[in-house]
């Protein structure tokens, strides 16, 4: 088992393992295993009812640090998506909509321009990659009104004479 990033109370439930000295080699092999990792972890032994809570210290940024960044409208006080975060939902749903609407010539997608930029600059090939594998062109139109973290994706004109 590996915890990647998790950090805070573990509680792991041990099912029907009655036996005390199962229960002493499961906690030795667990020990074991945590004194080979960088984060700091202990465990409080087996309670009455067969679990075996684990505290662990997180290693990395939390999931919310690492998909968003500092709000810029409210003086970095809150959180919104990250340009990135929102530049790869954007792919995802350009797939979605060009399979449910299939078949498609094209899908047009209205982004701000920071996330059209990103795709532009780390992502050309994955655009690229939808275009051939859909057969459809995927059209980028920059909005400069509407918000980093949204966007509208749409099916374009459909392919002439498809059912």
């Amino acid at each position: 088992m590996r915890l990647r990033n998790i950090g805070g109370l573990i509680v792991i439930d041990f099912i029907d393992m009655e036996y005390p000295a199962d229960r002493q080699t499961v906690l030795a092999a667990l020990g074991e295993a945590l004194r080979q990792h960088k984060a700091r972890a202990q465990t409080n032994g087996f309670s009455d009812l067969g679990l075996v809570e684990l505290t662990r210290q997180r290693s990395r940024e939390s999931l919310a640090q690492r998909l968003c960044e500092p709000c810029p409208t409210c003086g970095e006080k809150g959180y919104v998506k990250a340009t990135a975060t929102t530049a790869y939902e954007v792919l995802r749903r350009i797939r979605r909509e060009a399979r449910l609407n299939a078949p498609l010539q094209q899908v047009v997608v209205t982004l701000h321009p920071a996330v059209a930029a990103f795709l532009a600059q780390y992502e050309p090939a994955a655009i690229r990659e939808i275009e051939h594998e859909l057969g459809i062109e995927v059209i980028l139109n920059q909005n400069t009104s509407c918000a980093a973290s949204e966007y509208t994706v749409s099916a374009g004109a459909a392919v002439p004479g498809a059912i």
